[in-house]
């Protein structure tokens, strides 16, 4: 009798791969997922793998969670609250109480769990770390409001000279907004909880993860959507602060590899693990690439002087730990970009969505413009 994994929020991105992936290895997978409005709009999407069971039902819902773990081996916790707005509470309501709930019920019902691999963020690294030209390391916080109004975007010594970002390793931790801070909360939940009652725990901090099945809908999150949607649309996307704020992208199959890899190998248990692309892209050289798989580099981006509030200027991860235990990274930001639009047929995209998206963050206070 094959094994049963627990994919919560498994009707999402990077679960909906992983599911996939999961049963074509002969695996029993059960997917609890709450398909909420902000994501699916409520609808049960079409991609959806047909051998797996699905329950509707919510993490931070104890009944549903322990009916869903009932003679499961393996968990992998995908259910996130993702965005930039300010309601700070929800992040923290599903990130982190759904994540001791999970512990909670595995304990209080003594189910033999193999292993849970909980799905975390690089942006719990907050703004990383930097070095000066002498080679001294900075580990900068948050950038001050009245740099940002004013346009001064990068990280600077006292005096004045710009410092240069560091490819961060899994041994920092600064996050800076609610949402990184919430996924850090579930980072210590997730190990310290796991260790005590030693259920083998798995932490990934995913890099900006790209490919098919990514939302629509998502206010903030996914530059490869954001960008495709203007470039489908005959829009010029507009570009924050200067454009170029650095960032390292993997493709969403290379992602779900990591994900069986670290299901497979004792290796891998009690250890955060950065999931990235191991390549630096400035956010205006993925708008040009995208622009040239759209084949319309004549549409240029904007770049009005804005910024959003708690963004981080650079954020590059440090993969040399996941390469050891035999990943690696293998397809590139192209891929993931035509892998998007092939998905973008056919679907009805709203015509309002960027706008109704771009005023929410305004109204919000998320969005601001400097004045210089």
């Amino acid at each position: 009798m094959s094994e049963k994994v627990l994919v919560i929020g498994g009707a999402g991105f990077i679960g909906s791969h992983t599911v996939d992936v999961l049963i074509e290895e002969g695996f029993n997978v059960t997917i609890l997922d709450n398909l909420s409005e902000r994501v699916h709009r409520g609808e049960l999407p079409d991609y959806l793998n047909s051998k797996a069971q699905l329950v509707v039902g919510d993490v931070r819902n104890k009944e549903e969670l322990a009916l869903c773990l009932k003679d499961v081996s393996y968990v992998y916790n995908f259910a996130a609250y993702q965005d930039y707005m300010t309601d700070f509470s929800s992040f923290f309501s599903t990130n982190s109480v759904g994540t001791a709930l999970l512990y909670e019920v595995i304990v209080n019902e003594r189910i033999p769990i193999k292993k849970v691999i909980i799905a975390s963020s690089q942006f719990v690294q907050g703004e990383g770390v930097y070095k000066n030209k002498a080679g001294k390391l900075f580990y900068p916080g948050p950038r001050p409001k009245t740099d940002l109004d004013n346009g001064l975007w990068d990280h600077y010594e006292k005096k004045g000279e710009k410092l240069d970002w560091e490819w961060t390793s899994e041994n920092y931790s600064n996050p800076t907004n609610s949402y990184s801070i919430s996924k850090h909360s579930q980072e210590l939940i997730s190990l310290n909880l796991g260790r005590q009652y030693e259920i083998p725990t798995v932490v990934l901090r995913y890099s900006i993860v790209q490919g098919s099945r990514q939302s629509f809908f998502n206010t903030y999150s996914g530059a490869c959507r954001i960008f495709c949607i203007h470039y489908e649309k005959d829009i010029p996307p507009v570009i924050y602060e200067d454009g170029m704020m650095c960032r390292d992208f993997v493709n969403i199959n290379d992602a779900v590899k990591a994900n069986l890899l670290v299901l497979k190998i004792d290796e891998a248990n009690w250890k955060i693990l950065n999931i990235g692309g191991g390549k630096s892209y400035s956010i205006l050289e993925f708008s040009s690439e995208v622009a040239k798989c759209f084949g319309k580099t004549h549409i240029e981006p904007k770049l009005p002087g804005q910024y959003r509030l708690g963004d981080t200027r650079n954020a590059c991860s440090d993969i040399s730990k996941i390469r050891a235990l035999g990943w690696e990274p293998k397809n590139s930001i192209t891929e993931s970009i035509l892998d998007y639009i092939d998905y973008m047929k056919n679907r009805k995209i709203p015509d309002s969505l960027i706008e109704d998206s771009i005023k929410s963050m305004i109204n919000s206070g998320v969005v601001r413009k400097a004045k210089v």
